[in-house]
């Protein structure tokens, strides 16, 4: 997979056409066309307009250019899982703590109170 399939699928992730992405970085849309078809020898796709690409869909410009994990859960590409990611890591350690208490109680997991334990899954009690 090379720059213009990333560039194409990233694109595709969050909906958008090529016009609307032409827009969100100010270039003619045919430019976002040859970017994704034109092989490679890509014409006048330079490391601002990776960036920019990068920037308007919410992903790490290295989306574009490395390949990607093995692990697909290793990097998420739905929006919203970013963004939630993005919140976190902003958020003091108390209050990820109490976020992670809601997703496991969410989800049906029970946390450990000692350090290092891992969640256990909830057990339906008996009637």
């Amino acid at each position: 997979m090379d720059i213009g399939d990333r560039i194409r699928e990233a694109r595709r992730r969050v909906g958008w056409t090529q016009e609307q992405l032409a827009n969100a970085v100010r270039v003619d849309p045919s430019a976002v066309g040859q970017w994704e078809t034109r092989g490679k020898a890509r014409s006048g796709i330079t490391t601002g307009h990776l960036r920019e690409v990068a920037s308007v869909l919410g992903i790490p410009a290295s989306e574009l250019i490395d390949d990607p994990p093995s692990d697909p859960t290793a990097n998420p590409a739905d929006p919203r899982e970013m963004a939630l990611i993005a919140l976190y890591r902003r958020m003091p350690p108390y209050q990820q703590d109490i976020m992670l208490n809601i997703f496991y109680t969410t989800v049906g997991i029970t946390q450990k109170k000692k350090p290092g334990g891992h969640p256990k899954k909830r057990r339906p009690r008996a009637a």
